[in-house]
């Protein structure tokens, strides 16, 4: 199976994502909270792809889904001390 790099923008989109969990920190945010704020950044993800994308860097450790939110029926997500420390890294905290 052949190993795929994501995109250029796949890639940004993932960064946007992760500045936004990071703005919320150290609350947790929904996923429709998180697609507001990269909105505002100009991102546009449907929530398949932006649910895709946080488990993604779920996987990475750069987030965590938050099982301690207030209501196990709504997601929530926030970033962890790796995925703050990779944006400092590259100058985006």
């Amino acid at each position: 199976m052949e190993n795929k790099r994501p995109g250029p923008k796949t890639e940004l989109d993932r960064k946007a994502i992760l500045i936004a969990l990071s703005e919320f920190n150290p609350m947790s945010a929904t996923l429709e909270s998180i697609n507001i704020r990269i909105q505002i950044a100009g991102v546009n993800l449907d929530g398949l792809t932006l649910e895709k994308d946080l488990r993604y860097l779920v996987s990475k450790g750069f987030a965590e889904e938050d099982n301690a939110a207030l209501s196990m029926a709504v997601k929530h997500w926030r970033i962890t001390s790796t995925g703050q420390d990779y944006l400092e890294s590259q100058g985006l905290a």
